[in-house]
């Protein structure tokens, strides 16, 4: 049988490719969804609905400023569905926050399972079926979005499909990775997400306007297949344990075994510890930070797209290219800050692990939230906007080095689990908060700026509370719960 020398590299990047895949097949909606929903088209019986205070193009018939409002006898409307091209749905604002908070519904609910099972079966069909099955649901969405509740239930199913996805790759690295390689390949997670979103984001605005089946049908065709091939190769590739793998060498799996963290051999079957873990206080800190920085998430992933629609008034084609250069800024700052973390992890620079941990979040909490304060500063400054974005970003990103290793760091026989726990509060921040935004956005729709000003500004200050709590309580000691009784 051929050897690598050093499998682990391909078992990493089979982490990045099942989270990869997991966005592709999530984030697609959110770019689709503009095309989907019907454009309102105006005339002059409903003047007084248009929104009165986003970025007009001076280019459209359209008056600029509202003093003229009254007088105004020509609006540009909105696009017209013409022959073969895809239906568009009525859909408001806290409609389509319906959908694109339906899949959290559903990852919320089966996040803790997947943890578990991930941890008493195996990491390996659990990626492989959350791959597959996001596929399947994929390449049904264009026969499903007619019927809106049935699309609301498909949604669900997806979130608990991909609920036991991430959990999964916690369990493989616990399995695999050395402890001072974590912070690393943990990071490559989140990068899968921010590169998947890039290449949903980018392909979605382009297929959207020349695609096949009439439009938005043919992004979920193409991302249905490529889930689908991705949970083929993770299948083929994949297996629970080093040790069972035929492909590893000899020397690389007594590399892994002495470098793994030094706590008591805990059997997968195993009581977990729930009264102990629910009611530590790091674990409750490092959930304070997840639902902070998720509610951050749910802005620029699921309604970032919509505001450049919406108030800048920007094309979808170059939506998708903003879109994508946030998620750019966002993966180089990923990797690097995991592998900068390792590093000073590995060489000692600070006297514990957990001062590094609570640096590197709080240049990530803390830098998100200055950068996204200035966004209603940018006004229709297309510029200024993708550097605060981006800015925030880099930012965003620096958790690879703070809260995303933690689970690893606390205990690495309960990572999965611990993960799924914290994942699961921060995720109803992310079905949640579209469904709030929808709704403050629905309380003045002649107003789109001056309510994501409001929601922006409570962002930020949501963000600064979770960042307070996870500096101050915050540990990536190994815990004493974690460690068997023997």
């Amino acid at each position: 049988m051929f050897v690598i020398k050093r499998f682990r590299y391909v078992i990493a990047l089979l982490i990045f490719n099942s989270t990869l895949a997991c966005y592709i097949g999530r984030i697609n909606l959110s770019t689709a969804i503009v095309e989907m929903a019907k454009k309102t088209t105006m005339n002059r019986t409903d003047i007084d609905n248009w929104p009165r205070d986003v970025c007009y193009d001076t280019n459209e018939p359209f008056p600029i400023n509202n003093s003229s409002l009254s007088t105004a006898t020509t609006i540009k409307p909105a696009t017209i569905v013409s022959d073969g091209s895809a239906p568009r749905f009525d859909w408001s604002e806290k409609t389509q926050g319906i959908l694109l908070g339906a899949f959290f519904w559903g990852y919320f609910l089966m996040m803790v399972p997947g943890g578990r099972i991930a941890e008493t079966h195996g990491p390996r069909l659990l990626l492989t079926f959350g791959m597959v099955m996001t596929g399947l649901i994929n390449l049904l969405t264009p026969f499903m979005a007619p019927l809106f509740y049935v699309f609301v239930a498909s949604r669900v199913v997806l979130g608990l499909s991909q609920a036991i996805v991430f959990p999964g790759c916690y369990a493989l690295v616990s399995n695999w990775i050395p402890e001072h390689e974590r912070s690393t390949v943990l990071a490559l997670t989140s990068v899968g997400g921010s590169i998947g979103t890039i290449i949903t984001s980018s392909m979605s605005g382009y297929l959207c306007k020349h695609g096949f089946a009439g439009g938005w049908p043919s992004v979920f065709y193409v991302t249905g297949i490529i889930c689908i091939v991705m949970g083929i190769i993770s299948y083929l590739m994949v297996t629970n344990h080093p040790g069972n793998h035929p492909m590893i060498s000899s020397d690389e799996l007594l590399y892994i075994k002495e470098n793994m963290p030094k706590s008591q051999t805990v059997k997968s079957d195993t009581r977990f510890p729930w009264k102990a873990v629910l009611t530590s206080v790091p674990v409750i800190a490092e959930i304070c930070a997840k639902l902070c920085m998720t509610w951050v998430y749910s802005f620029v992933i699921l309604k970032a797209p919509s505001y450049m629609e919406k108030v800048l008034r920007m094309p979808l084609e170059r939506n998708g290219m903003f879109s994508s250069l946030f998620f750019v800024a966002n993966s180089i700052s990923l990797l690097l800050s995991g592998i900068f973390a390792d590093w000073i992890i590995q060489r000692k620079v600070f006297r514990s692990k957990t001062i590094v941990r609570k640096i590197f979040e709080g240049i990530s909490v803390f830098g998100t939230g200055l950068s996204l304060a200035f966004i209603p500063l940018a006004d229709c400054n297309e510029t200024f906007f993708l550097s605060i974005m981006i800015l925030s970003q880099i930012a965003f990103g620096m958790q690879a080095g703070g809260e995303l290793p933690l689970p690893s760091d606390m205990s690495n026989e309960y990572s999965a689990t611990i993960f799924a726990i914290n994942n699961m509060c921060g995720m109803s921040m992310a079905f949640v908060g579209p469904f709030i935004t929808g709704m403050i956005l629905d309380m003045e729709p002649t107003m789109p700026k001056q309510q994501w000003s409001y929601i922006i500004y409570f962002t930020v200050a949501f963000n600064m509370v979770g960042g307070l709590i996870f500096s101050i309580f915050a540990s990536a000691e190994l815990q004493n719960w974690t460690r068997s009784k023997s």
